[in-house]
């Protein structure tokens, strides 16, 4: 196991991106159809994974290396690891959909449309500009 930035990560081949762009692109793909349905919590999980598995694929792509941390905010300290000039301007829209794990999975509280909406919008920009540095 290598720490790069305080991250935990491993080494892994650089082909392996193509594994993490698959789960990213099932992730929003199943986001888009619980949407249709107004199924709102799984929605706003789906958006999650979506972004956790395209910045694996990038990590993967560009630095053969994969975040093995269970903290799902360790995701954020990826992005300055990522050869790629508009990574710092992207990770701000990161956080706005990875802040919403907690409240999906674990809080006590709705998730309402408009959040289902918010996180979808950022997701969707997100795992665009992800698709686009692979």
């Amino acid at each position: 196991m290598e720490r790069v930035c305080m991250l935990k990560t491993r080494q892994i081949p650089q082909s392996d991106y193509v594994i993490y762009e698959k789960k990213a692109d099932q992730a929003f793909q199943a986001m888009l159809v619980l949407s249709e349905s107004k199924l709102w919590t799984p929605v706003g999980r789906e958006a999650v994974f979506t972004c956790i598995n395209i910045t694996d694929a990038l990590l993967a792509r560009h630095k053969q290396l994969r975040n093995i941390s269970k903290d799902h905010m360790s995701i954020l300290k990826v992005m300055s690891l990522l050869p790629i000039k508009e990574a710092s301007k992207q990770e701000n829209r990161l956080r706005k959909v990875i802040v919403i794990k907690n409240l999906v999975d674990y809080e006590n509280k709705d998730f309402t449309t408009k959040q289902a909406e918010d996180v979808m919008k950022n997701a969707e920009r997100f795992y665009k500009w992800g698709k686009e540095h692979l």
